[in-house]
């Protein structure tokens, strides 16, 4: 949780010509094997298929929908379950994003 950083692979048309972005994510599964004729657009170490685009449809692991203040609500109410890694995580949504 909080904000991941993800390196932009094959940028799509639509996207603005960045290396990479950082947005808020909240990971509770992900992507394992994508479909044969999804284009790879992002990735991480953590999140190898973050960004997926099929031609006539997109799919993200991360949040673009997420604000900082949102996402910080998410882990103040997981606060127990994530025990140390919840003030990280806070810590990470007080960098800039590129939502």
């Amino acid at each position: 949780m909080g904000l991941h950083r993800y390196d932009v692979l094959d940028p799509a048309g639509w996207m603005d010509a960045v290396p990479a972005v950082a947005i808020p994510a909240s990971h509770q599964d992900q992507v394992v094997r994508p479909p044969a004729d999804a284009r790879l657009i992002s990735a991480n170490d953590f999140t190898p298929y973050a960004g997926l685009d099929y031609g006539d449809a997109i799919s993200f692991q991360f949040h673009p929908e997420f604000g900082a203040d949102f996402a910080a609500a998410l882990i103040e109410a997981r606060r127990e379950r994530l025990g140390g890694l919840a003030e990280t995580a806070m810590e990470s949504l007080r960098q800039p994003d590129d939502r």
